[in-house]
């Protein structure tokens, strides 16, 4: 990939070179580059993929908030030889290349090119079908229409020779697309018989718990029709199993421990009654054993009790909620930065730093498996969430005002050609996994 963003001239014969700083226009030959050493060493690259990004209009004279003025056709000078190469430009041939603000922090002001490419990637907004990479196609889609609402009188173009798609960068959009229920249980979810409803609900909900992100988001999709569609008893079910619960398990385990704990400091009592007038140093010896297994049995029993009424971890739309002696904690998904797993504790860590422990999650297998669904939970609800601000974004409100400019038709976009306007080529869907907007 090779980015150029800066000024360009054209000779008396219509050569095209690009200015460095120590450029003089009256020494182009001398002090610039030429445009035809660039194509050179494209054409001796030995890259099956080339991408130009150009950000720069050709003239001999700079204009106010411009870089350049007379500026030439880009595609009649940048087309070589080589097997697959992209050129993106900032403007058309007819066109200025306008400054725009500093990108971020930095106090250099960059192009409303430029900073619509820059943020496209670092955000992530480029990334269209939200799969989790930004192709070339979606960058430039992203680009075009950040500039042209900043600058109608700028457009974006682009002259592709290349088969396939392109990806240039990653981005966190990732979207968990829902995988279709099969057809047996779509059609037990549709039967007569109320009871074979809730067998598939009992179904959905094992589908839910799946680590395989698709098949959970399908789960969870179908079990909100039918909790919002059905009758009121499977609708309860329904309801009650797209939430779901975590307990840390080992409940039996604590409270055998704790009866045979209360059983051994029963017969150290015991015997301790017994030789108290023989001996009462034993006598007492063994009463304090009887203490302390008599405690131990009861914090044992006590644990029990907590994992099987108290300590709990639920997960809904919106929020996990952890339960726990204190009362109930809610946590919304846009709280939460990460979550740790150990062998002996899971932790929620919020974005303020903070850690919360998962009292009802217990084990790294089970963590492993509380975590997957905590991110599977969140990215739903942030693909909800953007769903619905675009939504509110592309309503018109009754107050706006008209406005004189219309919107760019296709017949205004450049289309993607073998290097120039023609016809847009027929790359086709990629086939990209939802995901988790996720």
């Amino acid at each position: 990939m090779l980015y150029l963003s800066c000024h360009g001239l054209i000779n008396a014969r219509r050569q095209l070179y690009f200015a460095a700083t120590d450029t003089s226009k009256t020494h182009l030959a001398a002090t610039g580059i030429e445009s035809r050493w660039l194509l050179e060493q494209l054409d001796d690259c030995r890259s099956r993929r080339l991408v130009v990004i150009l950000d720069c209009c050709f003239s001999g004279a700079f204009a106010t908030a411009g870089k350049g003025e007379s500026p030439v056709d880009l595609s009649g000078k940048l087309v070589g030889q080589g097997r697959g190469r992209v050129v993106l430009t900032a403007s058309r041939a007819t066109e200025y290349s306008f400054e725009g603000k500093p990108v971020g922090d930095r106090s250099r002001f960059s192009s409303v090119f430029t900073s619509a490419l820059v943020e496209g990637l670092e955000t992530g907004e480029a990334d269209r079908d939200q799969d989790g990479m930004v192709a070339l196609d979606e960058l430039y889609d992203y680009v075009f229409d950040r500039v042209q609402a900043q600058n109608p009188n700028q457009t974006p173009s682009r002259d592709i020779e290349m088969q396939g798609e392109l990806y240039l960068a990653k981005s966190g959009r990732r979207r968990v697309r829902p995988a279709p229920v099969p057809p047996d249980l779509q059609a037990a979810t549709e039967d007569p018989n109320p009871y074979a409803r809730l067998g598939a609900v009992a179904e959905l909900r094992a589908r839910l718990l799946s680590e395989n992100l698709p098949v959970a988001a399908g789960a969870l999709d179908a079990l909100r029709a039918m909790a919002s569609t059905d009758t009121r008893l499977v609708a309860e079910a329904a309801a009650a199993a797209v939430t779901e619960r975590f307990r840390p398990g080992g409940v039996l385990h604590a409270l055998v421990s704790g009866l045979l704990e209360l059983a051994l400091a029963a017969v150290l009592l015991a015997v301790s009654l017994l030789v108290g007038d023989s001996s009462r140093a034993t006598a007492t010896s063994l009463a304090a054993a009887a203490a302390l297994w008599a405690v131990l049995a009861v914090y044992s029993l006590v644990t029990a009790l907590l994992r099987a009424r108290v300590h709990a971890a639920e997960l809904d739309g919106e929020a996990v909620v952890l339960h726990g002696v204190g009362g109930s904690k809610r946590l919304r998904y846009d709280e939460l930065s990460a979550v740790e797993v150990s062998r002996n504790r899971t932790r929620l860590v919020a974005r303020s730093g903070r850690g919360y422990t998962v009292r009802g999650v217990r084990g790294r297998a089970q963590g492993n498996r509380f975590r997957a669904r905590v991110l599977a939970r969140a990215t739903e609800a942030v693909q909800r969430r953007r769903a619905a601000a675009e939504e509110a974004e592309a309503t018109p409100t009754a107050e706006a005002a008209p406005t004189d400019e219309a919107a760019p038709s296709d017949e205004d976009r450049p289309q993607s050609g073998p290097f120039g306007e023609g016809p847009p080529s027929d790359g086709g869907d990629a086939g990209r996994l939802p995901g988790a907007e996720g």
